[in-house]
């Protein structure tokens, strides 16, 4: 059976996001952080993300930097590959095929966003 992990989540960009031509199209990719509540204590994960999509790519460049907010929602993939010592490695990606830029008073003290499209 073929499925399709969905997510959705508020995240927080660990670096500024990068674009890169493969092939015809152009890939956006950026890391992101949320923090985890277990038992009173935090608990910080890290993931990578891309978006494939042109036009998205470009707000993303625009709007989104480190430290930044931003709520995605997309798929996960598996990608897979053998280590040095032939143990398959399991890793995951997660494909943002919608985001919505976060507006929080702290980060739009200095800067209103205006999209330039």
């Amino acid at each position: 059976m073929n499925g399709k992990m969905l997510f959705y989540g508020l995240i927080t960009l660990v670096d500024d996001p990068e674009v890169m031509t493969v092939g015809k199209g152009n890939l956006c990719k950026f890391r992101g952080a949320w923090n985890e509540k277990k038992k009173e204590e935090k608990i910080a994960s890290f993931a990578n993300f891309e978006c494939w999509n042109e036009y998205k790519n470009n707000i993303m460049m625009q709007f989104l930097k480190k430290g930044k907010s931003v709520h995605v929602r997309g798929s996960m993939v598996e990608d897979s590959y053998e280590n040095k010592d032939g143990v398959k490695i399991r890793t995951y990606r997660f494909r943002v095929e919608d985001f919505d830029l976060i507006d929080r008073a702290e980060e739009s003290k200095n800067e209103k966003p205006q999209l330039d499209i």
